[in-house]
């Protein structure tokens, strides 16, 4: 039976690239770490998981930011209990609580453009996007409702449920009357 080190150093031959990017991620990456604990225990890795690293190589690096979510926490701590999945839509970035009962409680889940970009949790912001992705999620966090407001404005869509705004009211506050009671502003 073949060592940890073997097994490691075997692989690495066999797949340099995937190798150095998990010795590179494995101390920040539960995915990485539990990659690298299978091929130590294994000595390999299946199809599907090599395609996974290769995708995850494709992201850009893990950005990790101290952030304030204290104004998006009173957002959400606002929003009336019968709205099923609050979130906030700002350009093409998403905020949404995550459930109380999921593993992360108490974050706050960013996508962009439909794809999980990462979290907010005990006053970090844990991504994997751009310096520029990251500097508009900051800012968003630091100004939900002024970045609700701009978003609706230029675009003419609620930065709640994302529908058309109709009218000029609604579309000089950028938020629909329904959604911004919902979410406790009065505007």
């Amino acid at each position: 039976m073949k060592d940890a080190t073997i097994r490691l150093e075997d692989f690495a031959d066999a797949n340099p690239r995937e190798s150095q990017w998990i010795e590179n991620s494995y101390k920040t990456f539960e995915f990485a770490a539990s990659m690298r604990e299978r091929i130590v225990s294994h000595g390999f890795l299946s199809y599907n998981m090599m395609a996974a690293i290769q995708r995850c190589m494709t992201r850009a690096p893990q950005a990790s930011a101290a952030v304030d979510t204290g104004e998006l926490e009173k957002v959400f701590a606002r929003v009336n209990p019968t709205l099923r999945k609050p979130a906030l839509n700002v350009g093409p970035y998403r905020f949404s609580p995550a459930p109380d009962t999921g593993r992360n409680p108490g974050a706050i889940y960013v996508k962009h453009e439909g794809q999980y970009l990462g979290k907010m949790l005990g006053g970090k912001l844990l991504a994997r996007c751009t310096e520029e992705a990251l500097t508009e999620v900051l800012a968003i966090a630091a100004d939900p409702l002024g970045k609700a407001i701009e978003h609706g404005r230029i675009t003419g869509r609620c930065a709640i449920c994302n529908r058309n705004l109709k009218d000029e009211d609604s579309t000089d506050r950028g938020i629909g009357p329904v959604c911004a009671k919902k979410f406790g502003w009065a505007l």
